[in-house]
């Protein structure tokens, strides 16, 4: 089993991954989608997103704009694929995901100006999660 997660908001990938307002679920079973669930999430900043689509069992997100410092924990330390830089309908994402044909933008960041949440005192302890 596998689960895709979307940064979602009225059926599009947020442009916002840590501001995102719910995430949009696929599970994966046997190379078929099995459930597709929509949760509303209170994010309210990397470390709070991080742990959200780790409690969800999440191993890959589908999002806009992402900070280097949320990506390297889900990478490194979630052990999940992130495709940042995408936007548009969120199904139509996840299909062309599994179809391998997604088309994403790996080095587009969110910038600090555009920051809604303080990214000062990142204080998740990320080491050693499995």
């Amino acid at each position: 089993m596998r689960k895709i997660a979307v940064a979602y908001k009225d059926g599009s990938v947020h442009d916002h991954c840590c501001s995102s307002p719910q995430l949009k679920i696929y599970t994966i079973k046997s190379d078929m989608l099995s459930k597709i669930e929509t949760v509303d999430i209170a994010a309210t900043g990397s470390d709070s997103f991080a742990e959200i689509v780790k409690k969800f069992g999440i191993k890959v997100l589908i999002c806009g704009a992402v900070s280097p410092y949320l990506k390297d924990v889900m990478e490194k330390s979630l052990h999940m694929e992130v495709c940042n830089g995408v936007t548009g309908d969120a199904d139509s994402a996840v299909a062309a995901y599994i179809a391998g044909t997604l088309d994403f933008e790996p080095n587009m960041q969110c910038e600090p100006i555009e920051h809604i949440h303080s990214c000062s005192g990142h204080g998740g302890d990320w080491s050693g999660i499995d």
